[in-house]
């Protein structure tokens, strides 16, 4: 397992082939400018992440850019990034 340091986040990147949906059904495409959405589950967090309201298990989009990609010894793919570069939670409803 790979454990996050400082103030990063370990966030899992769903399989290259896995088109990106939510659990209400809306798929995720890409961006209008033809970017992949960057959207991933967090399945680690650093004992200096300041932001309360993100969990390990929480659906989030991070920025394109400032990451580490990184894959653990069973063969997942994650990336490492800082707390700055995760931009929303995804929610399926609307009250959150």
């Amino acid at each position: 397992m790979i454990r996050p340091l400082g103030d990063r986040v370990l966030i899992e990147l769903p399989p290259k082939d896995e088109e990106k949906k939510t659990a209400s059904g809306i798929i995720l495409t890409e961006s209008p400018t033809g970017d992949k959405i960057q959207q991933g589950v967090v399945r680690g967090i650093g004992p200096s992440f300041k932001d309360t309201t993100l969990k390990v298990g929480d659906t989030v989009q991070f920025s394109k850019y400032g990451f580490e990609d990184v894959t653990d010894t069973d063969g997942k793919e994650y990336i490492i990034t800082n707390e700055a570069n995760v931009i929303a939670i995804v929610h399926d409803d609307i009250q959150n």
